[in-house]
């Protein structure tokens, strides 16, 4: 996947809504798991709950009232989340100073994010 900026998935406008939403399933980001017959749950695919979060900040974002608790809450997770993952892709630096410091325009080797949703 190319990383860089994208006219979609926009903070605000016409389409951002929309196109947020269906980032996450219908169902959420919840569901069972059946360990060899026994239902158990319910549990939370990890790439939903981050996808969701990053829509609750932007949501926040956009108001006068300033973060929720639940947008709060997505801070800390997605802070965890980056921490646990650790990229350690080294990104060149096109200046020291304002927006664009560093060049991200470049390709990434991703997991396939449409078996996730398939399997869940």
């Amino acid at each position: 996947m190319q990383i860089g900026d994208t006219f979609r998935y926009q903070c605000a406008g016409e389409n951002s809504d929309e196109e947020w939403s269906k980032l996450v399933p219908d169902w959420g980001h919840s569901l069972r798991v059946d360990f060899d017959g026994d239902y158990t749950g319910p549990y939370s695919v990890a790439m939903f709950h981050q996808l969701g979060c990053l829509d609750v900040i932007r949501q926040d974002y956009n108001t006068q009232d300033g973060p929720s608790a639940l947008s709060l809450h997505c801070l800390n997770y997605l802070r965890q989340s980056i921490l646990c993952l650790a990229d350690t892709r080294v990104e060149p630096v096109t200046s020291w100073k304002g927006p664009g410091i560093v060049n991200v325009f470049s390709d990434y080797v991703c997991r396939d994010w449409e078996a996730v949703y398939s399997i869940a």
